[in-house]
């Protein structure tokens, strides 16, 4: 079997997987795939230590399993951990399924023990035949051209907080299929245990291993190897799809605010649905709301929402931002401002409301009356005109308002409409109302025309944003 741990061999080199002077875990389950890896990582001379994680789900089998696990690493000399969870308890309590709880539950542990053991990082036993089952897990279930390049040699392990040294997680065995795995214990003359829900075909990927894959493999003895090589050939390609994708959208963006909004022109974002699908597929939207975006976004008022943020068609543009954005008025109470002084309202800033009287006699000259901020964060407006308390709060539907040099009143949702103003700087909008639930002022934009300065002016009601 020289050939075999040569073509293991040459994979890790290609990859720069392994360094022998570091120390590295093996997830040892006990089953064949884990075996061949411990066996082959120790005869190629790496540092090594097992971990086994008992999640018992198959009552005496999950004990059988770590029991032939500690024999095993006894029988090599390798250091053996060993861990015990209660899945079912953790999916319950966390609300997730029996798989999400037994792969957050090792990873969880795995990085904690590379920690404690100063290892590299953790080495698992997928192969070239779990690269052919997701890829055709995914065509089945619909994938973009991302869900045809397979299983990556390596990949960050999930940590336990975001804050924490990121750890990787490899993948030695994926240049040799699951035949090559069986035939080199066989050689070797090493047993293993076999998980019995592995021959249940009750789950996709079980009834892919048990049903398709042989079925291809009658068809064609190569099946698997060239699935996985087309898989490979994408996962090359994939950077350059990247930057073209990149350049692409830098190109359709109006609007980049990181963090708070994006906004794409719709005419260059609808070009292409696949360009469409990979600028929407960070923010959580599938390829089914991607088509409904395709054949209507540009009917007014249209709206997509994905588990994390909402898509609206604005005039032309496409508008994405957080549903949980903080800023957002459906996530915020009107405050009020009873008397002067500064007040911390949260999200919605804080503010300093100061009144000055002026002690002269009435001057028809402003500037020197009153100093008038003009800046869009300051509300300078005629205390006499203004019943205390103020109140700050979100913009309603039918909102209307007098800005400050105009005749008419205004709908404020038309005044930010002639702003150029994105749907989320609208929903975003506050104003400052006082006694009487006239807005006063449109904050960070326009006061109103009732409540301005003139040379009539006594007393000056200063609001000021200090902080957003």
């Amino acid at each position: 079997m020289k050939g075999f741990i040569a073509k293991i061999s040459g994979f890790i080199a290609h990859h720069q997987l392994l360094d022998p002077d570091k120390r590295y875990l093996v997830a040892l389950s006990g089953g064949a795939d884990s075996v061949c890896l411990l066996l082959v990582l120790q005869q190629l001379g790496y540092r090594l230590e097992a971990v086994h994680c008992n999640f018992h789900l198959r009552g005496d089998e999950s004990d059988r399993d770590e029991q032939f696990c500690e024999a095993l690493c006894k029988d090599k000399n390798i250091p053996f951990h060993r861990v015990h969870f209660d899945t079912h308890s953790y999916a319950e309590v966390h609300g997730v399924s029996i798989e999400m709880a037994a792969r957050e539950l090792r990873y969880h542990y795995f990085y904690q023990l590379l920690q404690s053991i100063d290892a590299e990082a953790v080495c698992v036993a997928h192969h070239r035949d779990d690269i052919v089952e997701t890829v055709l897990i995914n065509l089945l279930r619909g994938t973009g051209l991302r869900g045809l390049t397979g299983i990556a040699a390596s990949a960050a392990l999930p940590t336990p907080s975001a804050d924490q040294k990121p750890r990787q997680l490899l993948r030695p065995l994926l240049a040799v299929g699951r035949e090559d795995i069986l035939h080199y214990l066989d050689s070797v003359g090493q047993d293993y245990v076999t998980d019995s829900t592995n021959l249940q075909d009750d789950v996709l990927r079980n009834k892919i291993r048990l049903h398709a894959l042989p079925l291809l493999r009658e068809i064609s003895p190569a099946a698997s190897m060239n699935i996985a090589r087309t898989a490979q050939y994408l996962a090359l390609a994939e950077p350059l799809f990247d930057e073209a994708i990149e350049r692409r959208r830098a190109e359709a963006l109006v609007v980049d605010k990181t963090g708070d909004f994006v906004v794409f022109s719709l005419e260059k974002l609808l070009d292409n649905e696949y360009f469409l699908y990979e600028c929407l597929r960070p923010y959580g939207f599938t390829s089914a709301q991607v088509e409904s975006i395709s054949c209507s976004a540009f009917s007014p008022g249209q709206q997509w929402l994905s588990p994390t943020h909402t898509a609206a068609a604005d005039r032309g543009t496409l508008v994405v931002f957080r549903n949980d954005h903080p800023r957002l008025g459906s996530r915020l109470q009107p405050r009020k401002m009873p008397i002067e002084g500064t007040y911390d309202l949260g999200h919605m800033g804080r503010y300093s409301v100061v009144i000055t009287e002026q002690k002269s006699s009435i001057s028809s000259d402003l500037k020197s009356a009153f100093p008038i901020d003009k800046s869009p964060s300051v509300a300078c407006l005629d205390a006499d005109k203004v019943s205390f308390p103020l109140t700050l709060r979100p913009i309603a539907e039918g909102d209307r308002f007098l800005p400050f040099g105009m005749r008419g009143s205004k709908l404020v949702s038309d005044y930010l409409t002639d702003l150029h103003c994105s749907l989320f700087e609208k929903r975003c909008q506050l104003a400052l109302t006082d006694e009487t639930g006239e807005i006063l002022w449109l904050v960070g934009r326009r006061t109103c025309q009732q409540a301005s300065v003139t040379s009539e002016t006594r007393r000056l009601l200063k609001v000021s944003l200090l902080e957003c």
